[in-house]
């Protein structure tokens, strides 16, 4: 039985006698921390999805389309779409799809139907307007993604050029010790001024923050059930989704008793962050960040200049 004959046969059993397999792809479904490879297909009433292992399928589901709240689809790259589909609940699945699957040669030509079809599947007034959502809006900081490498680079040459003129005895006045600072910052100004403008009147809002809870693209979640709320600032790279480059918010909410599930604010600044702490009337949640991400860049380069400054003072 070759991949695509697996694929068709297990959705299939899914698939009840009044309903026909309108569209059938491979792809990856994420859940926490998890990811789990399967096959996913569309009938006129119901998502249908059979995760896999090899050749076995480990998980069955369907789905009712009348049960799905929102749908946002993001392209990921040009290659890679990621589906989010989130419940009358607040239960959110994500799905990432390839245009290309090895051995399914028909993922191309079923991929742009089966975005298609089930985007139909939720009516447009049920869309959450977030901009016109009462409350602080969280948007998408585009300019910090200029900033942060801006100043990344430049504090570490700054502070080996310091030692450098430190140990030569180059700083005569006070103002010389202060004229590099004062040009970097006179340097990123626009950048930082575009910054500021960007937080509080332009930009892609992805949440709004009230005194009853959190809203986003995937639903509206009261502060009394959520859980934990991290944040996540990440070294972009061409393996990252695009939805969390740079940083982005990941909400555990609680749901009928100890049931747990994840939610994600793309791009969420760390402003937003403090907004929420301020916000937000559950003492319980547990607010935490997670650098884990950039803590390797951040040792290499203090490496880098521990190293530049030693081979300095040896040689000179």
């Amino acid at each position: 039985m070759t991949q695509k004959e697996f694929m068709k046969h297990s959705l299939e059993e899914l698939v009840h006698k009044n309903e026909k397999l309108q569209s059938s792809i491979f792809g990856i479904l994420k859940q926490s921390h998890s990811d789990f490879f399967g096959f996913f297909g569309l009938t006129d009433k119901a998502l249908v999805i059979a995760l896999i292992s090899g050749k076995k399928v480990t998980y069955t589901n369907r789905l009712l389309l009348s049960d799905m709240k929102t749908i946002r689809i993001n392209k990921n790259s040009p290659n890679q779409y990621e589906i989010a589909i989130s419940f009358g609940e607040g239960e959110l699945l994500r799905i990432i799809a390839n245009k290309k699957v090895l051995r399914i040669d028909t993922q191309e030509q079923e991929l742009p139907f089966f975005i298609e079809t089930l985007s139909k599947a939720v009516p447009e007034e049920n869309t959450l307007p977030l901009k016109k959502t009462e409350g602080t809006k969280i948007r998408v900081q585009y300019f910090n993604i200029y900033l942060y490498p801006f100043l990344g680079i430049l504090i570490p040459i700054l502070a080996i050029l310091y030692v450098i003129f430190l140990t030569l005895g180059r700083f005569d006045t006070l103002y010389d010790f202060f004229v590099a600072p004062i040009l970097i910052l006179v340097l990123d100004s626009p950048i930082i001024a575009l910054s500021l403008l960007n937080r509080f009147f332009f930009g892609k809002t992805v949440g709004a923050l009230t005194c009853d809870g959190i809203y986003t693209e995937y639903g509206f979640f009261p502060w009394d059930k959520i859980k934990k709320i991290t944040y996540l600032p990440q070294v972009p790279s061409k393996h990252a989704r695009s939805a969390e480059e740079f940083c982005h918010a990941v909400i555990t909410v609680n749901e009928r008793g100890n049931i747990t599930y994840e939610t994600i604010i793309p791009h969420c600044p760390l402003y937003a962050i403090k907004k929420m702490k301020k916000l937000s009337s559950n003492p319980n949640i547990e607010f935490k960040y997670d650098f884990s991400d950039i803590t390797t860049t951040v040792i290499i380069s203090l490496a880098m200049i521990l190293i530049i400054a030693i081979l300095f003072f040896i040689f000179t």
